[in-house]
């Protein structure tokens, strides 16, 4: 179920987009390079410190960074609305890091599987996460995207539908992924809360001080602090999926996806409430 409920997340954000969402970097280039730099490189190095910082054990940490890698989900394009951000810039940062983490997921994975795992994380090579990403979300978006291009009119009726759909699918993910692994998320509950609620917190406020630091516009600095907090987390929980289990079910190195997919609504929520506020 997992790639089949990314594939439909994936289509349904690719039926919200069209090329000019990848061309338009163009009208805001510092933006979407803070934006990029803070998605790209400071949240795999925070989350790889803060895991650390917490003492994780391999999994955990190993799915901390695993989420890091992941775009912004399509849900951060909702939220940034919400806070009256520059939704413009948002989409542009979801669809460019999508398509580019298709490519780069699966190769600092597998090496950060090797990494935190040792001998079993290299069961686990760039192959297999290749294939899953292409067919789970390469393929899905660019189809959305194309369906949008030759038909307007009859994806303007199915673009609410299907993301419907795809939010249900999000939510059923993240608490099956949960309920897969209860007693370890239950053993790991607090620790695990804590080190997502630092991660979110710490991920919101970069994007505020990188806005402030560049002289970025109010929205800019909103979408980008949204962006660079919410992760797609059925991305996170399906990649996580490839390594190995100790026991039936998904490996542990899925949980902290569901866990931080769980949390970053409610984290979230006040930050956007707060910029929406300051707009005004």
């Amino acid at each position: 179920m997992l790639p089949a409920a990314l594939a439909v997340m994936m289509f349904s954000l690719g039926l919200s987009l069209t090329i000019a969402d990848f061309a338009r970097i163009a009208q805001f280039p510092k933006a979407f390079a803070v934006g990029a730099f803070a998605q790209m490189i400071l949240l795999p190095f925070s989350a790889f410190f803060i895991g650390w910082s917490f003492g994780l054990p391999p999994e955990l940490a190993l799915g901390l960074f695993v989420l890091a890698l992941c775009p912004g989900g399509p849900t951060s394009n909702y939220f940034t609305k919400l806070a009256k951000g520059d939704v413009a810039l948002s989409v542009s940062l979801t669809a460019i890091i999508t398509v580019i983490s298709v490519f780069s997921v699966p190769i600092l994975a597998s090496f950060a599987g090797q990494y935190f795992l040792g001998d079993s994380g290299r069961q686990v090579s760039v192959f297999p996460i290749a294939i899953r990403s292409i067919i789970s979300m390469l393929i899905p978006i660019s189809f959305g995207i194309w369906l949008k291009r030759i038909a307007p009119n009859q994806v303007a009726k199915l673009e609410r539908p299907v993301a419907a759909v795809a939010m249900l699918l999000i939510a059923i993910v993240i608490f099956g992924s949960l309920i897969n692994q209860w007693s370890n998320f239950t053993t790991w509950f607090s620790t695990l809360a804590l080190v997502c609620f630092t991660m979110l917190i710490a991920m919101l406020f970069a994007g505020l001080l990188l806005g402030k630091i560049f002289d970025l516009k109010h929205g800019e600095i909103s979408s980008i602090s949204i962006d660079t907090a919410m992760q797609n987390a059925v991305m996170g929980i399906t990649i996580g999926s490839i390594f190995p289990a100790a026991s039936d079910g998904i490996s542990l190195v899925s949980v902290p996806s569901g866990m931080y997919g769980l949390m970053m609504y409610f984290v979230c929520t006040p930050f956007v409430v707060w910029r929406r506020r300051q707009a005004n």
